[in-house]
């Protein structure tokens, strides 16, 4: 989970070339819909390629972007893109295509934790949808999906969600810079959530952490990172930066074929309490932690990805590593998302690329096979 000194990415315009396939599908062929108050959210297939990418999230099994002048369109598990009354079975048929989410208005940010989705719209509440706490608490696991309004939060420009659904941790910002992050924040442009923890940005351009930041790190009240940052992403127990000066920084835990990555300046098994300078990379403008890797774009769109490589998330075959691979074929990117096991690029052209596991279509290239080279993604 990231964010970054502009909440939303810049417009990418996308090469409308025969990389991306229409739905062969014509006009809007509604799924299923399910209302709770004022909220609802549909499926459909989309009927076209979209001409710019502005926002990504990648989460356990899904991949959403944020399109065109704000649609939202995801792929993957099939409760992300759909609510439904009928049991929900995660089993079920995935959608290994891009497919429009509607929502009450148009998105602005968007962000992916294990069991929910969640949008920052504009002009309206930020919305969730996904699997249903309510009937988690009562026992039903995955019995329901739902979609709702989170009126709390009111209207944010940015938001971001971390953990399983009775565990989940969650930020969000205002237009004014107030907002909420672990504790209450001013001053805020972005943020991002992890388990037990949460980071932002403020309007300085500073980088912030509070929570339980990993190997022991805690801090209780704000604590500033870095004074000159340009991106900021964190994962239970660690997280990464990118400074003005393109260097990628990284703090806590370093576990590397477990649960977390860390910090590849160190080495295997040592773990750092202040951000360190990641090896090898400069002219960094990007970076995405996952919670087995991390990535980052640097040299003028290269990317560069390490820890975890179970199933070629890395982009490249083999074990993982302590230090940054290059993902071969990619020098033009300009933004990069870390799911759980599958890792998303924008390329400059607009093309999407993923790659990893993808045994529930979250590469969105129309299968359901792993792959460990980049693989555009077919809308």
């Amino acid at each position: 989970m990231r964010c970054s000194v502009v909440a939303a990415v810049a417009a990418v315009p996308m090469a409308l070339t025969s990389t991306f396939a229409c739905s062969s599908k014509s006009g809007a062929q509604i799924d299923r819909i399910e209302e709770r108050g004022d909220a609802s959210v549909r499926s459909s297939n989309p009927e076209r390629p979209p001409s710019r990418v502005l926002d990504l999230a990648a989460g356990l099994n899904t991949t959403c972007a944020i399109v065109d002048d704000g649609e939202v369109r995801c792929w993957g598990d099939r409760g992300f893109v759909n609510a439904s009354t009928d049991a929900f079975d995660p089993e079920t048929a995935p959608r290994t295509r891009p497919t429009r989410v509607d929502l009450p208005a148009t998105a602005a940010s968007i962000a992916i934790a294990r069991d929910v989705a969640c949008a920052a719209l504009d002009g309206a509440a930020v919305h969730c949808w996904g699997m249903d706490v309510l009937w988690l608490s009562k026992g039903h696991f995955g019995t329901s999906m739902f979609a709702y309004p989170k009126a709390s939060w009111g209207e944010a420009i940015d938001v971001s969600v971390r953990g399983p659904l009775l565990n989940q941790f969650e930020c969000y910002v205002h237009a004014d810079g107030t907002g909420n992050c672990h504790g209450e924040i001013e001053h805020a442009t972005s943020v991002c959530a992890a388990i037990g923890a949460g980071c932002w940005i403020d309007d300085q351009g500073a980088g912030w952490c509070q929570g339980s930041l990993g190997w022991e790190l805690k801090a209780p009240e704000p604590m500033l990172m870095h004074h000159d940052v340009v991106d900021l992403a964190c994962e239970t127990g660690y997280g990464c930066l990118v400074t003005k000066a393109g260097l990628v920084k990284c703090w806590g835990d370093n576990e590397l074929e477990g649960s977390r990555t860390g910090i590849a300046a160190r080495g295997e098994g040592t773990a750092a309490k202040v951000p360190v300078a990641v090896r090898g990379l400069t002219g960094a403008t990007d970076v995405a932690t996952g919670p087995g890797h991390a990535c980052a774009v640097y040299d003028g769109g290269h990317v560069a990805c390490w820890g975890g490589n179970h199933y070629g998330e890395l982009g490249a075959r083999g074990g993982g590593g302590a230090h940054p691979r290059v993902v071969a074929g990619l020098d033009d990117a300009v933004r990069v998302e870390a799911g759980e096991t599958h890792t998303c690029a924008l390329r400059r052209s607009g093309e999407l690329v993923c790659w990893g596991r993808n045994q529930r279509g979250q590469l969105g290239d129309g299968t359901t096979r792993d792959r460990a080279e980049p693989g555009a993604v077919r809308w």
